[in-house]
């Protein structure tokens, strides 16, 4: 496992908490005992059984920072598996130590998890209600180290009370709720930080952390496939290709957070049915037993559908198919029994990344006193009211493809329908820019649900839009100005068969939607004043018609049609001229006669629209925007103006002569070629890129915290 795992398996099991049914105790017990698995690489059992007696807290002066104390925590961790001839040895062969420290991402910072913890449990001698007062309180004087101590009837509790039993059935629902295809086992984050120790540190010291000799280590602590890009070890001049190949190494790069995690309704009438779920159903004495073995029957059948969907949607994706039909619903079977609806677990998450011009400690004791509320059930301290002044809430909700900010998710999700979806932003693998910002592992999206999903699971619930397949192919289409209709079918050709064939632009008539906007009545003259009100009025985005058939496309998508549609193009009439009512529109015989034609008759001067079927480069300004059904506005930059030469032309488009359209010879070639053929790239800036808890029958067990006696039914929400 690589650290990207461990950040992704963490964010799951709050932000997808509902799906992960257990107590708040469990909860950030089985978080800090898979950061202390994931940081030092121990056994499993070395960290389950870790007591304060092995935990030292402190408050200790920051030399930066002179008046602002900091807090350590030194654990202990207790060696297990020790040879016999060993144990009689010195102490440092029984145990090891490390200290820590508050770092800025709470679901990796132990100080953060054991504060909280040792807090709600009250195990310090002098009580504490919150990491304020932990470093507020205490007074250094003139000395730079003051230990907080414990009770002396808590150094025999556990700091994370949590089962191995319940922490490995926790382990693998986090990993199927993060769609890993074949979840890994706990081990696998030993074999991880063993290799990342690896010549990093002296083999002595990493021998020494891992508690193994190298030749253990050596044997038994190598992964079957290698992890270095052996072609550039071999060849020098061969890209590292760095990223790439740290993102190869992660466990999730398979992940599909699409994936079944619950059986279907089929499978559990079928499972409610069978005789040996009745019989212990009846018997009251053998409720757990019950509980037990009927979750067993529902990992079975989630994992037949997992490996079902698998294996078609890997097939449907590799024929370039959509595999919508495939999703099961991620919804739980039944309504959840208590308040997780209402509680956002992200600000736990969120809170910690630092913000600008906060320090660590200033995101810790935010992150800290949420974990503290969180293990009291105090859910009103942990909803967000609104503004005592205001009863509206705004800039709640962000749009992470933009950074627009919504006061609640049904504008946002309005907002990414209309401004990115109907853009066409997830028709190609998109990168997402949040994961990019935060240094997170490169996450690519390939259509609007994806994306309303990769966001609820890694950045938070509040920020992601709720795109549904269905939702989306109900507006699939925008709303016409001239009917005020919104079309089931494509807008251009509800635009060219209800209102271009109809007649309507043979004569003078008023704009309908400034009527109905109150504005002042505009006069609309023919196709081309419609067009031109369009995009100085009512603009909401860039799309230039193509002069060669009149459809439509954005910037970025018109190169890619001319190469597909009008490649083969040659020998024929000016179409725009033809639609103009030009008595002899001229024969268009190459690209470069066209290009000619074009900035002579089609360009600003002319008010005909600049767009030429070819791709060019365009000046923007206020008014450099227009929507399907018209054409571009006449603001932009007409193309460069270049010489021909006749019988040197290569045919218009054609594939072989693309390296030299816009340089009017096939021999000579200059600069400027790239400037009249570029595809439109230089002028779009392309992105690299609720329920509650389940009842106690379908859950592990209720809500109450109980210690580390086993998997037992308090142990589960």
């Amino acid at each position: 496992m690589t650290p990207a795992d461990l950040l992704l398996f963490l964010r799951t099991l709050w932000v997808k908490g509902d799906h992960i049914p257990c107590t708040p105790l469990v909860r950030v017990s089985f978080n800090g005992v898979v950061a202390t698995l994931g940081i030092g690489g121990f056994r499993r059992k070395m960290v389950l059984g870790m007591k304060f007696a092995q935990v030292q807290l402190a408050v200790v002066r920051d030399p930066k920072r002179q008046r602002r104390p900091r807090l350590a925590v030194t654990i202990t961790v207790l060696r297990n598996k020790l040879k016999r001839a060993a144990r009689g040895k010195s102490r440092s062969s029984k145990q090891l130590q490390f200290t820590v420290t508050i770092v800025p991402q709470p679901l990796i910072c132990l100080a953060t998890l054991i504060a909280s913890s040792a807090i709600h449990q009250g195990a310090f001698e002098h009580p504490f209600s919150s990491v304020n007062e932990i470093l507020d309180r205490p007074d250094l004087e003139d000395v730079d180290y003051v230990p907080l101590p414990w009770k002396t009837s808590s150094m025999k509790r556990k700091v994370f009370p949590i089962s191995e039993g319940l922490f490995g059935q926790l382990w693998h629902r986090t990993w199927v709720v993060a769609g890993c295809r074949d979840p890994p086992k706990p081990y696998a984050m030993r074999i991880g930080t063993a290799a990342r120790f690896d010549g990093v540190l002296k083999p002595a010291l990493r021998n020494f952390i891992i508690s193994q000799t190298t030749a253990v280590f050596e044997r038994s602590y190598q992964t079957e496939h290698v992890r270095e890009n052996v072609t550039a070890l071999t060849f020098k001049k061969v890209k590292r290709d760095r990223r790439f190949f740290e993102r190869l190494r992660d466990v999730s790069l398979s992940a599909d957070p699409n994936a079944p995690i619950y059986p279907t309704d089929e499978q559990r009438k079928m499972i409610e049915g069978r005789n040996d779920l009745r019989i212990l159903q009846a018997n009251n004495s053998k409720k757990t037993k019950y509980r037990a073995h009927r979750q067993k029957l529902w990992d079975l059948a989630i994992q037949l559908n997992r490996e079902k969907y698998f294996a078609e949607a890997d097939s449907l994706r590799a024929l370039g198919k959509s595999t919508t039909h495939l999703r099961l619903s991620l919804e739980p079977p039944q309504p959840l029994s208590w308040l997780h609806q209402r509680l956002d677990l992200a600000p736990f998450v969120e809170a910690g990344w630092p913000q600008p011009g906060g320090t660590a400690d200033d995101d810790s004791r935010i992150a800290t006193n949420w974990v503290v509320n969180y293990l009291r059930k105090n859910w009103a301290a942990l909803e967000l009211p609104p503004p005592p002044d205001s009863p509206v809430v705004r800039h709640t909700s962000t749009c992470l493809c933009c950074g627009e900010t919504f006061g609640e998710r049904k504008s946002l999700t309005r907002h990414c329908k209309t401004a990115h979806v109907e853009h066409g932003l997830f028709d190609s693998p998109y990168e997402c820019p949040e994961c990019i910002r935060r240094g997170l592992p490169d996450r690519i999206v390939n259509s609007p649900p994806e994306w309303s999903n990769h966001v609820e699971r890694l950045h938070g619930k509040l920020h992601a839009p709720n795109l549904t397949a269905q939702g989306l192919q109900r507006r699939s289409s925008r709303r016409c100005l001239l009917c005020d209709d919104t079309p089931k079918t494509n807008f251009e050709r509800h635009f060219s068969v209800t209102h271009v064939a109809a007649g309507l632009f043979s004569q003078h008539f008023t704009c309908p939607e400034c009527r109905r906007l109150g504005l002042p009545d505009s006069m609309i003259d023919g196709l081309d004043g419609w067009y031109r009100h369009r995009a100085s009025l009512h603009a909401e985005r860039l799309r230039v018609r193509c002069l060669l058939c009149s459809n439509f496309y954005d910037k970025t998508g018109l190169h890619a049609h001319v190469i597909r549609a009008h490649a083969s193009s040659y020998s024929l009439p000016c179409p725009e001229c033809s639609r103009l009512g030009v008595a002899f529109p001229p024969d268009i015989q190459d690209s470069e006669i066209w290009r000619i034609h074009v900035t002579a008759n089609h360009t600003r001067e002319n008010t005909h629209g600049p767009t030429a079927g070819n791709p060019q480069k365009r000046k923007k300004d206020e008014f450099a925007s227009a929507l399907p059904g018209e054409m571009a506005n006449e603001y932009c930059t007409p193309v460069k103006r270049i010489k021909a030469e006749t019988g040197s032309v290569p045919s218009l488009y054609s594939a072989s002569s693309n390296d030299n359209i816009g340089n009017g010879s096939g021999g000579d070639s200059d600069a400027s070629t790239s400037d009249n053929y570029d595809s439109g790239s230089d002028d779009s800036d392309s992105d690299d890129s609720d329920s509650d808890d389940s009842d106690s029958d379908d859950n592990y067990s209720d809500d109450n915290d109980s210690d580390d006696s086993g998997s037992s039914d308090s142990d589960i929400e």
